[in-house]
This record gives structure tokens, C-alpha cells and sequence, in this order.
């Protein structure tokens, strides 16, 4: 499932732009960072200022 969602916001951020090499395996290596580091500071900012996550 992951795997998938990740190949959808990738695909989705390629839309429009340069089909180059490099840009595509930019694309995909921080599409599948993005989400991930996103969960990340999220918790790390509601534990900081202690807020609910929702």
C-alpha cells in the first residue's frame, strides 16, 4: 500500500514537468522521503508544544 501511494505522489509531482533521468530519480527518491520525514516532525512538533497529533 505504501509502495503505491508513494508511486501515486510521485507520479503526481512528475506531471508537468522534465521526463530527464535525473529529474525523475530526484522525484523519486524525495517522494519516498517526503511522507515519512513529514510523520516525523509532526509527532516531534506536538510533543515540543505538547499538542494532540489531530
Amino acid at each position: 500500500m505504501w509502495l503505491f501511494l508513494t508511486m501515486r505522489f510521485c507520479v503526481g509531482r512528475l506531471a508537468h514537468t522534465a521526463r530527464s533521468v535525473n529529474h525523475v530519480a530526484e522525484m523519486l527518491v524525495t517522494s519516498a522521503l517526503i511522507p515519512p520525514l513529514a510523520v516525523f516532525w509532526r509527532i516531534a512538533g506536538a510533543i515540543r508544544f505538547r499538542a494532540a497529533l489531530f
